[in-house]
């Protein structure tokens, strides 16, 4: 005679469902979040390319942020952008053309945009990072990145130029 309750064949079973709907409940809801630290890491590493171009060249190159944030720009002090400053870079006697090429062909990893995320940048009331030839920053500042309900900054430290991704 066969007394009432579950086996522990069906006890695991009902166990093994539950834990995949719960896994997959929790990759869903954590999906805003990852993508957004991956585009705050991506820019990020655009800061940090902006000054090792800066170092590398000793040429102040900045980063320009525009307003729609379409995705930043590699830019000269002057805000122009490097792809359209091959005149003023071939002009300077400290750079040789290898330089001046490998240069305008520099791009961001943002810069075809964001994806979903938006974006509001600020250094020191500008939208431009500019980084000196020895790597210092013309001011530090934050992009601050939103998806959905996810919010990352991306800081740029005012004296040494570090940079890190962290949380508001």
């Amino acid at each position: 005679m066969r007394s009432r309750g579950f086996t522990l064949v069906e006890l695991l079973l009902v166990l093994t469902i539950l834990g995949i709907l719960a896994g997959g409940a929790v990759t869903m809801r954590n999906t805003d979040a990852h993508e957004l630290d991956g585009t705050a890491r991506q820019v990020a590493a655009d800061l940090l390319q902006a000054q090792q171009l800066a170092i590398a060249h000793r040429l102040p190159i900045g980063l320009s942020f525009d307003d729609d944030f379409t995705g930043p720009t590699f830019v000269l002090a002057d805000g122009t952008a490097l792809a359209d400053a091959e005149t003023t870079l071939r002009a300077r006697s400290d750079l040789d053309s290898q330089a001046v090429d490998r240069l305008l062909v520099q791009s961001p990893r943002t810069a075809s945009g964001l994806g979903p995320a938006t974006a509001v940048a600020g250094f020191g009331g500008s939208d431009l990072v500019v980084f000196a030839a020895d790597g210092t920053p013309s001011a530090g500042g934050t992009v601050q990145l939103t998806l959905g309900k996810s919010v990352l900054n991306v800081r740029c430290a005012p004296v040494t130029g570090r940079v890190a991704v962290t949380a508001p």
